[in-house]
């Protein structure tokens, strides 16, 4: 079974959260390697995908600022709805492993969802918890391409520039900013300043930018290079 673990949902505690997107794959894969099992497997797909759904509708009603007793009664129904479907997901899996004559490949996912449960359902009383860690993975994804693409870095001074960077460009796009302007605007104040970084950094600092300041920033870079003149073939 894939890695599911990915992080604490809040400091408070120290239960992990685990994806269940990871969940999801272990269905999947094992529908396409057992075509027998494929209908079989594929409702579990579909179970998990009602969760997500519930989980959406019950986050569009969410107060962040309220604890969960707190809430409005729309979202109190929708936590309601959720936590039942989890709860039949869970008795569910509990009879189908509970068969005599269980197919392995079944037994061993089934084992799985039931071993990580706690760690799954996270989420239910924490709604800040991402139900998977899908964003944080995509956001890795540049990292990765490097990696295979141009074999990653040679030296530890090198990774570590590369960790700096590929951090500063996601935060960057995580505010909504375009990473070559911003890049472009820094890097030319501190050749105004003599080769080296600005005194005060708050005018670069994504949260600490207003209207006026991000919104050029997230527009595409606009060069004006001089006209270069035709080369003489003659």
């Amino acid at each position: 079974m894939t890695q599911r673990l990915y992080g604490k949902h809040s400091e408070k505690s120290s239960k992990s959260s685990e994806a269940q997107a990871h969940v999801r794959r272990d269905f999947l894969d094992s529908a396409r390697a057992w075509p027998d099992l494929a209908e079989c497997m594929h409702t579990w797909v579909e179970t998990i995908g009602l969760l997500y759904h519930l989980n959406a509708q019950r986050l569009e009603v969410w107060d962040e600022s309220l604890p969960l007793a707190s809430q409005s009664l729309t979202f109190q129904a929708r936590q309601l709805a959720l936590a039942d479907s989890l709860e039949a997901m869970a008795t569910k899996r509990d009879l189908v492993l509970a068969e005599p004559q269980l197919h392995q490949i079944k037994k061993i996912v089934l084992s799985s969802l039931q071993s990580h449960w706690s760690g799954l359902t996270v989420f239910l009383d924490h709604p800040e918890t991402p139900m998977d860690n899908n964003s944080s993975e995509r956001k890795v994804r540049n990292s990765v391409n490097g990696r295979k693409n141009y074999y990653g870095s040679g030296a530890v001074w090198s990774a570590d520039l590369a960790a700096m960077i590929f951090s500063l460009f996601q935060t960057l796009i995580q505010w909504g900013l375009n990473p070559r302007h911003w890049l472009h605007a820094y890097l030319t104040a501190c050749a105004e300043n003599g080769g080296i970084p600005p005194i005060d950094l708050t005018p670069y600092l994504p949260w600490a930018m207003d209207g006026a300041r991000s919104h050029p920033l997230s527009q595409p870079l606009i060069t004006d290079f001089p006209k270069q003149s035709p080369l003489d073939t003659t």
